[in-house]
């Protein structure tokens, strides 16, 4: 089996050093080859890994593996079950397993009626648990400014300037390069 690794962390700041062992020793355990690998940097509640997950569906509906392995289910979506389960049955469609080191019921077996269920709640909990955070980050934030207490960074504290740019221009150059492919090889199709 051909598999793929799905690796998402919401910010710059975060690592996705956690999942990536687990992760392999999954793909140990299924007896696959890992033959592509997603690192992606976006928030999956504000939706700000939609071009990376656009290029993944893009190579799964063209064969480039079989099986996609994920930490959890919530690396992939956050925007609830309407968005979570119609990816599953979009990866579904293209022949592609789904597995998860922490979700049990992505276990690569086809989304009959309990999982599609369990599908759309998780997508929930998912989307649950981001709305809360927000919340917490939003009252935290109301709660500095009524006692007058600067907000965002300390003053001084700068970026690393070719850290976010580099993996944004990487992003974006994956992303022309594959649509380029993509039309070429529907070019091809067309003429035939």
């Amino acid at each position: 089996m051909n598999a793929a690794l799905w690796l998402r962390v919401s910010t710059d700041d975060q690592d996705a050093a956690n999942q990536e062992p687990e992760l392999l020793a999954l793909a140990t355990h299924l007896r696959a080859t890992i033959v592509c690998r997603y690192d992606v940097v976006g928030s999956a509640w504000k939706g700000e890994h939609k071009t990376s997950l656009g290029l993944m569906l893009a190579d799964a509906a063209a064969g480039k593996f079989d099986a996609l392995l994920v930490w959890r289910s919530d690396r992939l979506s956050r925007q609830g079950g309407e968005d979570l389960l119609p990816l599953l049955k979009t990866l579904e469609s293209f022949g592609i397993k789904v597995y998860s080191v922490k979700d049990s019921w992505l276990d690569g077996t086809p989304l009959d009626r309990n999982r599609k269920l369990v599908a759309f709640i998780e997508g929930y909990q998912h989307e649950g648990y981001s709305i809360k955070l927000s919340e917490a980050t939003k009252a935290g934030l109301a709660r500095r400014k009524a006692k007058g207490l600067p907000l965002g960074r300390p003053k001084g504290s700068k970026d690393d300037p070719t850290k976010k740019r580099k993996r944004t221009g990487y992003v974006l150059r994956q992303a022309r390069d594959r649509v380029a492919r993509l039309e070429k090889e529907q070019t091809k199709g067309e003429a035939k």
